[in-house]
């Protein structure tokens, strides 16, 4: 498995794959790159959908 080592913290992490995900990558895809769950990532998802709707 390959982790993630970009220097980011967890929060510009979560919003830069949202981003990626809204781009059209799969969460499986997602998950093996920054080394954690397919679940982990949909929970990041949705929260990031939900600040991301409470701004507009």
């Amino acid at each position: 498995m390959v982790r993630y080592s970009h220097p980011l913290s967890k929060a510009e992490r979560n919003r830069e794959i949202y981003q990626r995900y809204k781009a059209g990558e799969r969460i499986v895809s997602l998950a093996k790159e920054y080394g954690v769950s397919e679940g982990r990532i949909g929970q990041i998802v949705e929260k990031e959908r939900r600040i991301e709707n409470e701004t507009l």
